[in-house]
């Protein structure tokens, strides 16, 4: 078939579910993509000598899209998809100093904006045609961050959509993309402590986050489609990560004496402009961890040791940081 010229891009909504032109491309892996799914409401009248409901009874009440963008960790154009992430409102993006580095900084907030994604197929009995998929109302109800040793980075994002629109019945056209070059945050960047102190031997981390998100607010008429998902109270942000078995007191007091931790994930890239690196960084100042995950093994031992984050008094459960040339979100 030569050449794949399957495309996925994204552009932030003016009006939540009105589709506007996607303007920034996204090299996603393989498995990624947004989904049109319908609710069929059929009639369960009995109908003498029938057996399954009549078709002529059968009709399409409601649709959505649904979906998961798999993608790596870039050093730049990450911005606006860690906004939609957090729900952050208004990140802070400031130059430091008179260099090209920019540190972004984004929080919890309110998930009020909303993205267009459009995926091009590209068909494989036409290899030269790519066909559109357009999603729109596409917000983020989850998503989980991972870094592994032999690895980059990853993101694993689910979507939820109002709709999705297509060529043959709602005219949609593909948008022109330009991928440019992009470098990206592997394991060997990693960086991890707990209280300031680095936790040794450490093979893997991630992070998920689970937003409680009403996704859906169908009500009478509205033709069956979805009102703007809402946050509402009792999101849960978890995660663990994995490491040879060394000094449990990196974890294993913690755990025993149900200690609050701060725990810092963080990739660091080359150097931007003097002290300044291209630097992804998590941090959660109030942990608990949640088990020891020590076992008996013939190999090297290593323990799984899973963790909550949970809400401090005076500050935000979770910040990120993005350090990057990048000058707007």
């Amino acid at each position: 078939m030569g050449s794949v010229t399957h495309q996925l891009g994204y552009a932030e909504e003016t009006v939540y579910g009105t589709v506007v032109p996607v303007t920034r491309p996204l090299r996603v892996l393989a498995g990624s993509g947004v989904s049109l799914k319908t609710n069929i409401l059929k009639s369960e009248g009995m109908i003498p000598a029938k057996r399954f409901p009549a078709a002529s009874t059968a009709s399409q009440v409601a649709r959505h899209g649904e979906g998961v963008l798999n993608f790596e960790a870039t050093m730049t154009g990450l911005g606006l998809l860690l906004k939609t992430m957090l729900g952050t409102t208004s990140p802070t993006v400031v130059q430091q100093g008179a260099t090209p580095a920019w540190l972004h900084t984004y929080i919890f907030g309110g998930h009020e904006k909303s993205l267009t994604i459009q995926s091009g197929i590209q068909r494989a009995d036409t290899p030269t045609v790519v066909e559109p998929f357009t999603a729109v109302g596409c917000m983020f109800p989850g998503w989980t961050f991972s870094c592994a040793v032999d690895e980059y980075a990853k993101f694993a994002v689910d979507v939820h959509a109002r709709d999705v629109l297509d060529a043959d019945n709602d005219v949609e056209t593909l948008d022109t993309l330009t991928y440019g070059a992009v470098s990206m945050f592997d394991f060997s960047m990693a960086s991890f402590t707990s209280d300031a102190v680095a936790i040794p031997q450490v093979n893997a981390f991630n992070l998920t986050m689970a937003t409680n998100m009403l996704t859906d607010r169908r009500h009478l008429g509205n033709s069956g489609m979805v009102s703007q998902p809402r946050n509402v109270w009792g999101d849960a942000l978890t995660g663990s990560f994995e490491a040879e078995f060394v000094d449990p007191i990196h974890w294993y007091n913690d755990f025993h004496s149900n200690t609050t931790v701060a725990l810092v994930f963080s990739v660091t890239g080359p150097i931007i402009s003097g002290a300044h690196t291209y630097r992804l960084t998590f941090t959660m100042p109030t942990c608990k961890i949640l088990g020891d995950g020590a076992m008996i093994n013939q190999d090297v031992p290593t323990v799984t040791v899973p963790f909550e984050v949970l809400d401090p008094p005076s500050a935000q459960a979770l910040t990120i940081e993005y350090m990057t040339t990048d000058i707007a979100v």
